[in-house]
């Protein structure tokens, strides 16, 4: 039985490893990480966990987890939109053992819900240009490119 539930402090550790996990998928390997990577990572998701514009949502397959996706919300108050609130999911991940069950559309479908609930009428993500995977996926999922990041090295260490 599939099912999601919202993560708490007891999912952290998981939710590391698969944050680690998503770095890793897309790592083109041109930028060095730093030496405390899995410690500043999980810093970061704690802080996240904290911040009442953040959203942690598990996937189970029976009772266990299998996967999860980070959301937040924030304003556009720049006075250029007419949309002011923006659904922005961070990060998403389901076990490669899991995949094709269903579990990612049920975990985006869900935060798009949240997303609505808010008045929130656009959400956005991010994945990297080589990962093929999350532009099929993401692309069946009604999302479409807007705009395109580039980056230039400006030396061979970095």
């Amino acid at each position: 039985m599939h099912s999601i539930r919202q993560a708490n402090l007891t999912d952290l550790q998981q939710i590391t490893q698969w944050t680690i996990a998503l770095q890793q998928h897309e790592d083109s390997g041109e930028l060095v990480l730093h030496e405390h990577f899995q410690l500043n990572i999980q810093r970061w998701l704690e802080n996240e966990f904290a911040n009442p514009n953040s959203l942690f949502l598990v996937a189970q397959n029976i009772d266990k987890p299998v996967g999860f996706i980070l959301a937040s919300s924030t304003i556009n108050d720049n006075g250029l939109l007419k949309l002011q609130l923006k659904g922005i999911i961070q990060l998403l991940w389901v076990d490669p053992a899991y995949r094709h069950q269903q579990h990612a559309r049920n975990l985006v479908n869900q935060v798009i819900a949240c997303f609505q609930e808010i008045g929130i009428e656009y959400a956005e993500c991010t994945y990297t240009a080589n990962n093929q995977m999350a532009h099929q996926f993401w692309s069946s999922m009604g999302f479409a490119p807007c705009a395109i990041s580039a980056r230039k090295l400006f030396s061979a260490t970095n």
